[in-house]
């Protein structure tokens, strides 16, 4: 392969990488939490007395890491894991 030829394909591969969107749909990042909040509610009989508000933006994986935590908790379940809170940080990073 020649120098041209691998500058043409790099050029073409480069061109064809899409970056994928890790953002979830808002109603489905609220099912998925509140499914395992009440989950935990129902093992534990208790939970937080405050309710995560989620940004409009949610990161699948911080999602999914805050869901499984929630799960994870023993019980009592007073209070969210700090996994949580990573949800907001594309919102703190912009």
């Amino acid at each position: 392969m020649n120098k041209n030829q691998l500058i043409l394909f790099l050029i073409l591969f480069l061109f064809s990488c899409q970056i994928e969107d890790s953002s979830i749909k808002i109603i489905d990042a609220y099912t998925e939490l509140y499914n395992a909040i009440e989950y935990k509610y129902k093992e534990c009989g208790n939970k937080p007395e405050t309710t995560i508000i989620l940004p409009n933006q949610v990161s699948r994986n911080a999602l999914k890491l805050c869901t499984l935590q929630i799960l994870r908790l023993e019980c009592p379940f007073y209070e969210y894991p700090i996994s949580c809170y990573d949800i907001y940080w594309n919102i703190f990073t912009k």
